[in-house]
């Protein structure tokens, strides 16, 4: 296993083989220089974070525990303010998604269903409803940990 530094530079070699291979067959010149340092820049930091993502299933993962006390934090917030204010189902329903999905963080073993493809997928598709690039580089940071992790080979 590759500890978070080598996932990083793992991903970040591949976003220039991608970038390199989009300016070779002329893709990102047919946009403004401005417009894609607006959505390259973030695109990028989110492959990192994505590219560090599957180990959320290591019980010592500094991203986990910051994940687990984040969510804990939005959960009480929401049930709080469905409580004594907005009495809106959508938030019990955030909260309910996010306790299942702490649910199955805390109760699944290394190397489990978060280092998958599907939960690459599962994970990285909201962000497409943002901006299609957010979804691509955040697929190629997960993919790229897999790999480096040995999980196809």
């Amino acid at each position: 296993m590759g500890d978070y530094k080598k996932h990083i530079l793992i991903y970040l070699l591949s976003v220039f083989l991608l970038l390199f291979i989009l300016t070779y067959y002329e893709v990102i010149n047919k946009f403004k220089f401005e417009n894609i340092l607006k959505i390259l820049i973030p695109s990028i930091l989110i492959g990192i974070f994505y590219s560090i993502l599957p180990d959320i299933d290591l019980p010592s993962s500094k991203l986990r525990r910051k994940i687990s006390k984040f969510f804990l934090t939005i959960i009480l917030i929401c049930l709080i303010t469905f409580i004594c204010l907005i009495h809106d189902t959508k938030l019990l329903f955030i909260a309910i998604i996010l306790t299942l999905f702490l649910y199955i963080l805390w109760f699944s073993k290394h190397r489990g269903i978060f280092h998958s493809i599907g939960m690459g997928i599962f994970l990285s598709l909201p962000l497409y409803l943002i901006h299609p690039y957010f979804f691509i580089f955040a697929f190629l940071g997960f993919f790229t940990h897999l790999l480096v992790d040995g999980k196809f080979f």
